[in-house]
């Protein structure tokens, strides 16, 4: 099993995912499997954003981030319409590497941006990693 630990309130931390033993990972996680779903959990301030942005820079390569904030991620292209997400995922699809933030202006962003994910998901060209800041405000 590997562990994420998260730390406590310190927001300058850097939290680096260990495995069972302590240790620091050295290899990227293995690509997600056909409809695996994966949850960072804790209570606010333990470094779940930290870690989701360890992630993102440093494991995966075809990424897309929902940053319902709007302040938490960077790194990569920011669209703020469903209009510009669509347009910038069907440009890069194919890519081996590439990362998209939506930050959602209007009520529309969030089901768009789930509708893109499940159909990126289903054409199964190569994994795709999925982050949803704040993912309560959307269950």
């Amino acid at each position: 099993m590997t562990t994420y630990p998260l730390g406590g309130d310190d927001e300058s931390a850097t939290h680096t995912p260990q495995d069972d033993a302590g240790e620091p990972m050295g290899e990227a996680p293995r690509a997600p499997l056909d409809n695996e779903v994966g949850c960072i959990l804790g209570r606010k301030g333990t470094g779940k954003t930290t870690l989701a942005r360890y992630l993102i820079a440093h494991r995966c390569k075809r990424v897309m981030v929902l940053d319902t904030l709007g302040t938490d991620y960077g790194g990569g292209v920011v669209v703020s319409t469903p209009t510009a997400l669509r347009e910038y995922l069907n440009r890069v699809q194919d890519f081996e590497d590439f990362c998209v933030i939506a930050r959602p202006q209007t009520d529309g962003m969030a089901p768009a941006f789930f509708d893109c994910a499940r159909e990126i998901g289903q054409r199964r060209r190569a994994p795709i990693w999925v982050f949803v800041d704040e993912v309560d405000r959307y269950c």
